[in-house]
């Protein structure tokens, strides 16, 4: 298992930890994890995962997330149907100190809505939007999501008030920062 993946269960392992009964519905925490990384690019310009995302008839989903939350973790974590529940506590070490502020930001104002109404609030997103006719017509309906449309606001005020103010300039920051980033790593690899 890659530090990536180690990652992404401690953040399963955090989402469902701080659930009650430490238990989170594995819909909800897609979502929750999304966010995460939409609110984290939008404020330091790059993402909590390094993973894709795909648009999806639920809205957004972390691929490798979709795949680690549906198998029981051992120690860690259980799957029982379509609930997560936590055994363990997340080793925060995997995380920055950004990474936990915004998991704990997201926690605190998305953290009590129901499956259902998270899901139908991502579908607000412009970057689910992009899809979500394509998804309508799909057998498939699973399309990779472009982060650049994470950059685009909703309009919606819940959001905009937990990136915080000046929201055009730190987009405009962030989106430098991450392009910057996207074009050194392009450039190792070649």
């Amino acid at each position: 298992m890659n530090d990536s993946e180690k990652k992404i269960i401690n953040a399963i392992i955090y989402f469902a930890s701080v659930s009650p009964k430490q238990t989170i519905d594995r819909l909800k925490l897609m979502k929750l994890l999304w966010l995460s990384d939409r609110v984290h690019l939008i404020k330091y310009g790059r993402t909590i995962f390094e993973d894709k995302y795909y648009a999806m008839q639920c809205g957004p989903v972390l691929s490798s997330a979709k795949d680690l939350s549906s198998k029981s973790i051992i120690s860690t974590y259980k799957v029982e149907g379509y609930f997560i529940k936590s055994i363990s506590a997340p080793d925060l070490d995997y995380f920055s100190d950004s990474d936990v502020e915004v998991m704990e930001l997201v926690w605190d104002n998305y953290g009590q809505m129901k499956s259902k109404d998270i899901v139908n609030y991502s579908h607000k997103f412009p970057e689910w939007k992009r899809f979500k006719n394509s998804i309508k017509k799909s057998a498939i309906a699973r399309f990779e999501m472009y982060l650049e449309d994470f950059f685009k606001m909703p309009s919606d005020a819940r959001f905009k008030s937990i990136v915080g103010e000046d929201i055009d300039d730190l987009i405009d920051h962030s989106l430098d920062v991450y392009r910057n980033n996207k074009a050194v790593i392009s450039w190792l690899q070649s």
